[in-house]
């Protein structure tokens, strides 16, 4: 009788141990998965934040709608990983203009300004389902 209650032990600590194993498989492909998601998510705001520092450095506006009107709809970012691997992303920026937004200066007639939205979209963001990032910036132009 002491040889069946030492199998059914070990029967039990083998279902034990492997219920243990697939626990730890599942909480590390979960990180896995967060982690990946989080890359994603912070390559959309790089590049987005990456368009608007190349606006802000514009510094006339007929460059600014030179570079608008250039810009490509779809952008390949290139991960930090060795083996070059690209995401790819949709981008497009829309701009409106601003009419009253200098109303209290002497001279809002020389000032034109424009309301610019950058908006990343990727089929990879919000864990496969498609989503976007957007940022947004104020850019003012003075008329010579």
């Amino acid at each position: 009788m002491n040889d069946y209650s030492d199998l059914i032990l070990m029967m039990g600590a083998i279902v034990l141990f492997m219920m243990l194993g697939l626990q730890a498989n599942r909480f590390m492909l979960t990180n896995s998965a967060t982690t990946a998601q989080s890359e994603i998510e912070y390559y959309a705001l790089t590049v987005s934040h990456d368009i608007i520092e190349d606006i802000r450095v514009i510094t006339d506006e007929g460059s600014f709608h030179s570079y608008l009107s250039d810009f490509p709809s779809a952008v390949d970012y290139q991960t930090r990983r060795s083996n070059l691997q690209t995401v790819p992303f949709h981008v497009t920026i829309d701009t409106m203009p601003l009419y009253d937004a200098h109303a209290t200066f002497e001279d809002a007639a020389n000032i034109n300004s424009f309301h610019i939205t950058v908006t990343v979209s990727s089929d990879f963001l919000n864990q496969g389902s498609g989503g976007s990032v957007s940022l947004s910036i104020a850019k003012s132009f003075l008329i010579t």
